[in-house]
């Protein structure tokens, strides 16, 4: 019955995010593209982006998107250029609390 409400924005499920994530491995193993999604809160944190900190910029992260995230991504890069820079402000707005214990709602 106690805890705290975390506004992680994250499903915490395992995704096929297509061949440009996929992790790559040096002996022959077949390559992974199954992640768990990350969450976005404290995204704005966080730069560089992805598993393997290949993008600099947010935009760079949601491009590289493929797999089950491929419709996400089409659906981001269709906006105007102005609805965009909204998405991506409330992407930089997804803060770590600095004192979680004020700053988290109670259940």
């Amino acid at each position: 019955g106690s805890g705290v409400n975390v506004p992680l924005f994250s499903d915490l499920k395992r995704h096929n995010m297509g061949p440009r994530l996929a992790e790559t491995f040096e002996r022959g193993e077949i390559a992974n593209e199954d992640f768990i999604t990350a969450r976005l809160w404290g995204i704005a944190d966080t730069a560089p982006y992805l598993h393997d900190a290949r993008a600099t910029t947010l935009t760079e992260a949601i491009e590289y998107h493929g797999g089950e995230a491929q419709t996400a991504r089409d659906n981001f890069l269709a906006l105007s250029a102005a609805d965009q820079t909204l998405l991506l402000t409330f992407l930089r707005s997804l803060r770590t609390p600095k004192n979680p214990n004020e700053e988290l709602l109670p259940l």
